[in-house]
């Protein structure tokens, strides 16, 4: 057994939302990207993947430049959405519209709408 199983899940749920609203508070205060490693894909097959892009569209949609976020890659908006979901769940999953978010609809949706994104920004974008 490892450390966060004997942590009580308020504990966890405390370490999780300071890991996910704090990274994504961070990266408005970067003033530029730090280094990134090309991706494998691109690398190897000078094609973009489906998910090039998404670090730097993230950077410039978490600095308020939403058309070049679209531009990079849309998946960004996704990986926003999946992040705001998730923070939800683990303060409302109870009732309402947690239990909303937490439906398998909702999780397959999501997963379609990534795979229909990564395919329109490779092929079609």
């Amino acid at each position: 057994m490892g450390i966060l199983s004997k942590l009580n899940p308020r504990t966890l749920r405390g370490i999780e939302t300071a890991i996910l609203a704090g990274g994504f508070a961070t990266v408005p205060f970067l003033r530029t990207l730090p280094g990134v490693p090309l991706c494998p894909v691109k690398w190897l097959t000078g094609k973009d993947c489906p998910t090039c892009g998404v670090t730097r569209a993230l950077f410039a949609l978490l600095h308020g430049n939403v058309g070049e976020a679209a531009a990079l890659n849309p998946i960004a908006f996704l990986v926003v959405l999946v992040v705001i979901r998730r923070l939800w769940l683990l303060y409302f999953e109870e009732g309402g519209l947690g239990r909303l978010f937490s439906t398998p609809i909702v999780e397959r949706g999501m997963l379609a709408a990534f795979f229909a994104l990564g395919w329109w920004h490779v092929f079609a974008g």
